[in-house]
């Protein structure tokens, strides 16, 4: 008996535990205004940069089309932006990704809550970048 219910608790647990928090996110609204930015950590050697270790501020403002890209309040690059919806080969659910008119190299959206996104470049040896909602 204690063998059955310790076997449903894992069942249950591993069950709730990939489910999406909220699966009706719209990624593409909660997407829209500025972000400051807090770190990217990645590459071949696996740093980490912060604001304080480049003495640099950035941030990125996407509005309903376009990605605005500063570096300390100086307007560094812009971009058109469409958000799509991937499928990997070896994944049940799509992803949602950022796809900038200039560029080849995709990145994964998500969000911790409401006001932290995670945006993770789509290629080998490149960065997961983390931005607070700017207030």
């Amino acid at each position: 008996m204690k063998t059955k219910i310790i076997s449903l608790y894992f069942w249950g647990l591993l069950l709730f535990s990939c489910c999406d928090e909220n699966p009706n996110l719209d990624n593409s609204n909660k997407l829209l205004g500025k972000w400051d930015w807090v770190e990217s950590t990645g590459g071949l050697a696996g740093m980490i940069y912060t604001p304080k270790s480049t003495g640099n501020s950035k941030m990125i403002e996407f509005n309903d089309s376009i990605c605005f890209y500063y570096v300390d309040a100086k307007l560094q690059h812009k971009s058109k932006f469409e958000i799509k919806k991937i499928k990997y080969t070896n994944e049940l659910d799509s992803v949602d990704m950022i796809e900038y008119d200039d560029s080849s190299i995709l990145q994964q959206v998500t969000f911790r809550g409401n006001d932290t996104l995670v945006l993770i470049d789509n290629c080998f040896d490149c960065y997961v970048n983390v931005y607070k909602r700017k207030r």
